[in-house]
């Protein structure tokens, strides 16, 4: 029926170079009618570069995920249904769990103080992005928090997930509270007001309002001077009584802010408004309103005292980032530094104030400048940060190498104003990875050169072995290459085996530095059978444990052991029967 039998499979084959390559091999079998195999054709695809190029990807998704892990903002993935997918441990530690898995395990749901703003948010989650949304939720012990909630919708490998980043702004919400109940206070208290005759300043009213907030009983005030509502000063209540009603007398109105002081001693503060009236029964009087600002002026205080400390705060982080041994600097969307660090000033030979203003076309070649200035604005116009790139830098005392990092600056609208960059030189690292990477080219040429078979274990699996090796065996290099340990136990003779695994479990179980040597018999690939000499040896590859084996092919040692043996048993016969003679 003139079948086709075919198959599609990725695997490695070896250049005459020596060089491995990728490829994608896709066969089909094609038969007579009969059902007998016709021939075979083989299609052989070069998938090199995307093999690397997946490397290269799993490599920039480890770095994304350390960097995410060291912003200090939790990060979650989750399901419009409402699952946990992913976090980073900012995240769970916000929320009060323990460990990233009991974090995952928790229904989405079961975050929110109110479930009705978990509705809201899919409800308004219909765009593709929703910024800053405030929403409350519950550490693990149930009490409430504020988070300041930004989540994208995205599709990852077709199914749709959001993509989430919240900052804990109960502090901040706590202070908008207290600052909406002040303002509430101020609004609806009903202020204090009182009628003083300006010819003796004697009050002849005063409302509820103003006896409560003077601690007086109903009454008590009237006939009394105007002068026990003030507070001790740098001045006398009469001297601040005389200075108010002299500048009355002359304008007609006084506003300001007065410390005043409640029957019990008790120092306030009230923001006064002072006018002039002819009244019908007193005659000329002052009518004044107070309110008690006592709480606005602590407010203030607290408000400088805060200024101050986040003042501080600043310069704390500045002198931090002046003293970090990278470059450090903002930028405009016009190519201006507006800050950078000591570090990237004392790199040009420049203050930090110098560097202000300037553009990167001040200070490098026209070449140099503009490859810079293109880097940078790929990242102004895509919005995306480019991260951990290894560029060059040409200094003063020559070629050195820095990883950089651009992360794009958003305003309030979401627009792009500039970005903030990170250089960090990593010139020794470069080196030793140069020099790595030369040890490793050196090992391997003289292992390749070796006429000893030698093997690389580690981690149960083959990491190397020369081509020795593979001619004692008779197996391909890229077939060992792929074996565990429980693999090597194959082409063991069956009868040494369990002698070899003695061997391997003294090892395991005993001294781990312990030199091995013992002799076995192997079958070749091609099913001969051959003695060999095994010395095994613990050190440490590419910074882990490993072991390192040695293989002698000792066949022809042994078969003139045997040979010798023969002849030394013919030598005894020969003289057994001449001394018989």
């Amino acid at each position: 029926d003139n079948k086709i039998q075919s198959f599609m499979m990725e695997k490695r084959y070896i250049r005459k170079d020596k060089s491995i390559v990728w490829v994608n091999l896709t066969g089909s079998l094609v038969r007579e009618q009969s059902g007998e195999p016709k021939y075979f054709i083989a299609v052989i695809e070069d998938i090199t570069k995307r093999k690397l190029a997946t490397q290269k990807l799993k490599e920039s998704e480890r770095r994304y995920k350390e960097l995410i892990e060291a912003i200090p903002v939790g990060i979650s993935i989750t399901t419009p249904e409402g699952k946990n997918l992913e976090c980073n441990s900012q995240a769970y530690k916000i929320f009060g769990y323990e460990s990233k898995e009991s974090f995952l395990q928790t229904p989405v749901l079961d975050l929110y103080y109110d479930y009705n703003d978990r509705e809201k948010l899919i409800e308004l989650h219909e765009n593709e992005i929703l910024k800053e949304f405030e929403v409350r939720y519950k550490h693990k012990d149930g009490t409430l928090f504020w988070s300041s909630l930004t989540s994208i919708k995205q599709k990852i490998e077709d199914q749709t997930v959001h993509i989430n980043s919240f900052q804990d702004i109960t502090e901040r919400k706590e202070r908008e509270e207290d600052i909406r109940l002040h303002g509430e206070i101020m609004t609806n208290i009903s202020e204090g007001v009182h009628l003083v005759r300006l010819d003796d300043g004697i009050i002849v009213y005063s409302n509820p309002a103003l006896e409560e907030m003077f601690g007086y009983n109903p009454g008590e005030m009237i006939g009394k001077d105007i002068a026990i509502v003030n507070a001790p000063t740098d001045k006398t209540p009469e001297k601040t009584k005389d200075s108010i009603m002299g500048i009355l007398a002359e304008t007609g109105e006084w506003h300001g802010e007065i410390k005043n002081i409640k029957k019990d001693g008790t120092i306030f503060w009230c923001y006064a408004n002072v006018s002039l009236f002819d009244h019908p029964k007193y005659g000329k009087v002052l009518v004044s309103a107070h309110t008690d600002i006592t709480k606005r002026k602590k407010a203030q205080k607290k408000l400088i005292e805060s200024e101050m400390r986040y003042k501080h705060l600043a310069n704390e982080m500045e002198m931090i980032l002046d003293y970090l041994p990278g470059l450090i600097f903002y930028k405009d969307a016009s190519n201006k530094f507006l800050r950078v660090n000591k570090y990237l000033a004392d790199a040009h030979n420049m203050t930090k104030e110098e560097l202000s203003g300037m553009s990167l076309f001040d200070m490098y070649p026209q070449e140099q400048a503009q490859a810079y200035w293109d880097d940078d604005l790929e990242v102004i116009k895509s919005g995306n940060a480019k991260l951990n790139i290894e560029e060059p830098w040409d200094t003063d005392e020559g070629r050195k190498w820095v990883s950089t990092s651009k992360i794009p600056f958003f305003n309030e609208k979401g627009k792009v104003t500039g970005i903030i960059g990170l250089s960090f030189d990593i010139t020794e690292r470069k080196k030793a990875e140069e020099k790595l990477k030369e040890s490793e080219e050196k090992f391997r040429t003289l292992a390749e050169q070796s006429s000893l078979g030698l093997i690389i274990q580690q981690d149960d699996k083959i990491k190397f072995a020369n081509r020795t090796v593979s001619n004692i065996i008779e197996y391909p290099l890229q077939e060992i290459n792929d074996w565990t340990v429980e693999d090597t136990f194959k082409i063991i003779h069956a009868d040494d085996l369990p002698y070899v695994k003695e061997k391997v479990s003294e090892r395991e179980e005993g001294d781990y530095e312990k030199i091995l040597k013992y002799e076995c018999r192997v079958i070749t690939k091609s099913g001969k059978l051959k003695w060999v000499e095994i010395v095994s040896k613990a050190l440490t590859y590419l910074g882990k444990h490993a072991l390192a084996i040695t293989m002698i092919d000792i066949t022809i040692q042994k078969e003139w052991e045997e040979e010798l043996k023969e002849i030394s048993k013919l030598k005894s016969e020969l003289l057994s029967r001449t001394s018989h003679e």
